[in-house]
């Protein structure tokens, strides 16, 4: 369901991370770009997400939400890599960056496979709603907005 609401004052419980449209700024990265993905969580509170590695980055964490790898340990995550590149939402976006003439590396770091704030999490086609991957990573018309009711 995609619901849009101009001009109105929002509220919301807890956490809240919403994909934002600003038409008024239609304006893509450059191509043959190398991104190193370093997972992050993403909870309570954050920068507004508009560059495509910040993108990026969001986007793994929340497929490792979904999956529930975001709670494996850093030992349990070197396993679980297989698992996770194989998911079919984690070849979409390999495949969106990498057909944009990008590069895309990895790197496990102390947060492990990143984490999306449990109220905020859904599915990759549910967070997109119909808008193409490509163009949610490269335009910066896109912005992911993390904020909360404190």
């Amino acid at each position: 369901m995609k619901v849009i609401r101009n001009g109105v004052f929002e509220t919301n419980s807890s956490s809240m991370h919403s994909l934002t449209i600003d038409n008024k700024k239609d304006k893509w990265e450059d191509k043959n770009q190398i991104f190193i993905v370093v997972p992050e969580e993403y909870g309570w509170s954050g920068p507004t997400l508009t560059e495509a590695s910040e993108k990026i980055n969001y986007l793994f964490a929340l497929i490792a939400s979904t999956s529930g790898l975001s709670w494996y340990s850093e030992e349990e995550s070197e396993y679980a890599a297989e698992e996770f590149f194989d998911s079919p939402d984690c070849k979409r976006v390999i495949a969106a960056v990498e057909d944009y003439d990008c590069k895309i590396f990895f790197k496990l770091g102390k947060n492990g496979w990143g984490q999306v704030d449990h109220q905020s999490v859904c599915s990759l086609t549910d967070f997109l709603n119909g808008i193409d991957l490509q163009e949610f990573i490269f335009n910066k018309k896109y912005k992911i907005i993390i904020s909360n009711d404190n």
